[in-house]
């Protein structure tokens, strides 16, 4: 596992650093059919994220909230950016991306 802490930005004229951390949590990412409902296990994590698009509904979930037989990946991980990020920085998630590569 790669730990992490600070990351400065690869753009010195930005001035700007991030601390970031994993996030402990052991996660999933499921795949369900598009017109489905939000499941009710995905409520059961301390960390979701729900998507949909024309072509499938994903959840990312604790791990152990996926019931059997759910089509899903895992075990991810998700790093966190601690602190908020100003969006108007351009390339700002380039800074981020990148040191993680390298990483």
């Amino acid at each position: 596992m790669v730990q992490l802490a600070s990351v400065a930005s690869p753009r010195p004229s930005h001035g700007v650093s991030w601390t970031l951390r994993v996030l402990p949590d052991l996660l999933a990412i499921t795949r369900l059919a598009a017109d489905s409902p939000v499941p009710r296990w995905s409520r059961r994590s301390r960390w979701t994220s729900i998507t949909r698009t024309a072509n499938e509904l994903s959840v990312v979930c604790a791990a152990e909230a996926v019931p059997a037989g759910v089509r899903c990946e895992k075990p991810f991980r998700a790093i966190a950016v601690d602190g908020t990020l100003d969006f108007a920085l351009t390339g700002i998630l380039a800074s981020i991306a990148e040191p993680l590569a390298k990483a």
